[in-house]
């Protein structure tokens, strides 16, 4: 269970700016109207409207920040864990609770389907 829960952590959904978001519009009104953004910035903002390369070099630059790719994409956070009911024995069952902050461009769906892959690495783990 412990192996599974760190392979789940360690591939987090990647966050993906997409110009239809809030997130996007706020990025462009920064963009148009701070007075002390640094111009290499305001560039890129800019020429993401137009340009999906450019687009995702703005996507580069604020993820680097583990603070906007929590604005920008969906967030997991495992919250809970059990199992057993003493020491030095192994459990019959074990569980555990995930929590997701779902990115507004994304679905439910979506993140089930992400989650189906946590089947694949029991059959690995032989679970």
């Amino acid at each position: 269970m412990s192996r599974l829960l760190v392979e789940y952590e360690d591939n987090p959904i990647h966050p993906d700016l997409e110009r239809d978001t809030p997130f996007y519009g706020t990025v462009q009104c920064v963009g148009q109207y701070a007075e002390n953004l640094p111009a290499q910035l305001r560039a890129l903002i800019e020429t993401s409207l137009y340009s999906d390369s450019v687009l995702r070099e703005l996507e580069a630059a604020l993820t680097a920040a583990s603070f906007f790719s929590a604005l920008i994409g969906t967030t997991q956070a495992i919250t809970v864990s059990q199992g057993g009911v003493k020491t030095n024995a192994l459990p019959e069952e074990a569980w555990a609770v995930v929590n997701h902050r779902i990115a507004t461009q994304m679905s439910v769906i979506y993140i089930r389907t992400m989650g189906s892959g946590c089947s694949f690495m029991l059959s690995i783990h032989g679970l």
